[in-house]
């Protein structure tokens, strides 16, 4: 009550929100609009409060009640800031790209970058995940000894973990913060065939 004295009856009238406040949980659950969560009544001074998203990123928390004046105001320490972390790598989450991924020139260094996400698409970083890539010519022909594309790729692609800057650039600008790293991949290929990459996570191929 007004006088700090805890209640041991219900019966009153919370409500909770949650409003992103910066990056893509700003961009989805702005002011706005923002999550919804549920109250529920224990009957005896308590009330549990829960609400999910699947969105990352920084949140305020904020608990309003219905109190002397009958009007909703914010209750004593509202907004709390919540740190929504992702969900670990994923296969659907995660994608390649850059030039490297699509083209390349015999004899020319070529690269392209990895992105791991979470299955939500929120960004993680790549340090001390198990990505791999594999090089393979689908359309060799064995029965040609002239085919250059017989005998595999020339070299073994090599991954390196980077900060995300200007040279990484790609459609997803949640990727350029500070804290995230990212997979620089370099392949240098003499045999002007088409090659196939394909990028893995933990043995299980990206589906993009």
């Amino acid at each position: 009550d007004q006088y700090d004295n805890r209640l041991i009856t219900g019966k009153e009238n919370f409500t909770v929100t949650l409003n992103g406040t910066s990056g893509k949980a700003k961009t989805a659950h702005g002011s706005a609009k923002p999550i919804e969560g549920s109250v529920n009544d224990q009957n005896n001074g308590k009330y549990v409060m829960t609400w999910s998203t699947n969105v990352a990123g920084t949140y305020a928390l904020v608990i309003k009640g219905q109190l002397q004046t009958k009007q909703f105001e914010a209750v004593a320490g509202s907004p709390i800031t919540i740190r929504v972390a992702a969900a670990s790598a994923s296969t659907e989450g995660s994608f390649a790209q850059g030039d490297g991924i699509a083209s390349a020139t015999a004899g020319v260094k070529a690269t392209f970058y990895i992105y791991a996400g979470d299955r939500f698409g929120n960004p993680v970083t790549a340090k001390d995940l198990s990505f791999s890539v594999s090089q393979s010519f689908p359309q060799a022909n064995k029965k040609d000894e002239g085919d250059c594309s017989n005998k595999g790729a020339a070299s073994q692609a090599t991954l390196g973990l980077i900060d995300c800057d200007d040279t990484c650039k790609n459609d997803r600008p949640e990727y350029s913060i500070s804290e995230l790293k990212v997979l620089k991949v370099s392949y240098t290929e003499t045999c002007a065939k088409n090659l196939r990459l394909a990028v893995y996570l933990k043995g299980s191929e990206l589906k993009k």
